[in-house]
């Protein structure tokens, strides 16, 4: 399985290659899967149908509109029923990370109690979803559903389907980064977090065109993308953790605990907005040209059609 557009396939049949290949790895990881390894199958799961939308994003101009909607619809509801346990093993990861970077500056096991409330609240949880049988086996059969689906799909191909794709999610992800710019609040951040990791998955989809430049792209779009999950993380703590002060020994502990956050947050929307900086500097018409002067090249070197054929010198 490889999360790319092969040289001399249509766009329209790369896409939907691409989202049936990606797929299935979902199903086989969440079916095979015990107790220990739940959540990490359900983080792959989740990434999988993350990019299989990516796809559908790529490729939405080619679509009828409501056919759109109902399979963006199909993919984002397949994850839904995964959402709760994997927001309470957050809680669980995100406390280890702040008292992991900042050891030096709190006490050995201050918030052991804390850790071990989430821990219980995370395990109790997955059990009551298996045992209800709205866990994993409701996750595999919707995302079997979403696959199938894929053969519905019906995009018209086009010399523009391609370039117009990333075209708009190179544009939304700079749209976001501005308005993340000029407010940096939870809600903006979190947007654009969504669009950074659009164009991550986008550049893959043509990273063959030329690997080396595209690939480095991709990397910073997918750091860029960590950076603002993990700001998320840290802001979905604040809410549901740091806003609680019966889950801490004392308000002194709590307030450490929410200065140590805040500071970890300003961190990483820091080095968010630095390398939004760099990720977006083009603009998005100047963006599609020169991943178009790629796919010529690539094309020139290998034969196939070419992708960018309509777009402008």
């Amino acid at each position: 399985m490889t999360y790319r557009l092969e040289l001399g396939e249509t766009v329209a049949a790369g896409a939907a290659r691409v989202a049936w290949e990606e797929l299935p790895s979902a199903i086989d990881g969440l079916a095979a899967a015990d107790a220990a390894g739940r959540d990490k199958a359900v983080h792959e799961a989740r990434k999988s149908l993350k990019k299989a939308r990516a796809v559908l994003r790529l490729v939405r101009d080619g679509m009828d509109p409501s056919t759109y909607r109902e399979q963006n619809a199909a993919l984002r509801d397949a994850g839904r029923g995964m959402s709760a346990a994997r927001d309470a093993r957050v809680l669980v990861d995100t406390l280890d990370g702040l008292t992991g970077r900042f050891a030096d500056l709190l006490s050995p096991g201050a918030f052991s109690p804390v850790r071990d409330a989430l821990a219980a609240e995370h395990e109790q949880l997955q059990a009551c979803r298996a045992g209800d049988g709205a866990g994993v086996d409701g996750a595999v059969a919707a995302i079997g559903a979403a696959r199938d689906a894929v053969d519905r799909w019906d995009v018209r191909d086009g010399p523009s389907l391609l370039p117009g794709g990333l075209r708009r999610i190179y544009a939304r992800g700079a749209d976001r980064f501005a308005e993340a710019r000029a407010e940096p609040g939870p809600e903006r951040m979190h947007e654009w977090r969504k669009r950074a990791k659009d164009l991550w998955y986008s550049t893959l989809l043509v990273a063959p065109a030329w690997p080396g430049p595209l690939g480095a792209l991709a990397d910073e779009a997918h750091t860029l993308a960590d950076h603002l999950g993990d700001e998320h993380d840290l802001a979905v703590f604040a809410e549901r953790v740091l806003a609680d002060p019966g889950r801490f020994r004392s308000e002194a502990d709590r307030a450490t605990m929410a200065d140590l956050a805040e500071r970890r947050r300003e961190e990483l929307r820091s080095a968010a907005l630095g390398l939004g900086r760099r990720v977006y500097a083009e603009r998005p018409k100047a963006f599609v040209r020169r991943l178009a002067a790629y796919t010529r090249a690539w094309r020139d070197d290998g034969g196939g059609d070419d992708a960018f054929a309509g777009t402008e010198e």
